[in-house]
């Protein structure tokens, strides 16, 4: 038999949406695994306190001793406790497992993570074309302003063509996940935050936390680091809430 392999890449729109279908049918088949596992734990709890009942309650082994019918039944009664104890974890860990998928595509289209997606392309696409085009890298530079550089000729024959037919599938990529932020951004999803709509003094939430901002720098805003008296910076993607510094002509205004 002869396999035929295609070395094109797939269209991004047809990749993430046989992925959903993939993580949707992960996910029901948990579902009815989780089902499954919890009728057999309660199944073994049922067991469990059959053999239990067997035993007469409230019974004292130190002062009359089992009938050997009720002493043959103690191994079973710890045996069957035992599975129970196992099922339940089991049907516990098969429910996380489940819930986990069923937010599986939710997560990778969260707009941090869809952010994020698009930074690493973009730089994936800028290396490709340094590899493609060329480019002088500065090693050092002396004291008397010298610079020591490398220089690193295009990129030829099968390694260009790879690189080539990657750059295109990376352009494809960056093209289908700037499309998901534009909508994000229209919809109110993300809020699309940049040195525009920041200033110094406004309030920014990042990582569930809120920082007075120092800095807004062009990709990133400067905030006090939780670590001690310095400073951290955070891209814009990552604000996920923002309160305006309040305008002093305003609060004269509103005094007035």
């Amino acid at each position: 038999m002869i396999v035929a392999i295609d070395g094109r890449h797939r269209d991004p729109e047809v990749v993430e949406a046989d992925r959903a279908a993939r993580q949707q049918a992960r996910a029901d088949a948990l579902a009815d695994k989780a089902d499954r596992d919890a009728a057999a734990a309660d199944a073994a709890h049922q067991r469990a306190r059959q053999l239990g009942d067997q035993i007469p309650f409230g019974h004292d082994p130190r002062r009359a001793p089992l009938r050997t019918a009720d002493a043959a039944a103690r191994p079973a009664i710890h045996t069957a406790m035992d599975t129970a104890v196992a099922a339940a974890e089991q049907a516990k860990e098969t429910e996380r497992r489940a819930a986990a998928a069923a937010v599986g595509t939710d997560a990778r289209y969260h707009p941090v993570t869809v952010a994020n997606r698009i930074q690493k392309l973009t730089a994936d696409r800028n290396r490709i074309t340094r590899l493609l085009d060329g480019h002088v890298r500065t090693l050092a530079v002396l004291g008397d302003g010298t610079r020591h550089t490398e220089t690193t000729a295009p990129a030829t024959g099968p390694f260009r063509d790879r690189l080539t037919a990657r750059l295109a599938e990376v352009a494809d990529q960056l093209t289908y996940w700037e499309g998901i932020r534009d909508q994000q951004i229209t919809t109110g999803q993300a809020a699309g935050h940049s040195q525009a709509t920041i200033r110094p003094g406004d309030a920014v939430r990042i990582r569930g936390r809120w920082y007075p901002v120092i800095r807004a720098n062009r990709k990133t805003v400067t905030v006090p680091s939780t670590l001690g008296p310095w400073t951290d910076t955070a891209p814009y993607h990552e604000i996920t809430d923002h309160r305006p510094a309040a305008d002093p002509a305003e609060d004269d205004n509103t005094c007035g």
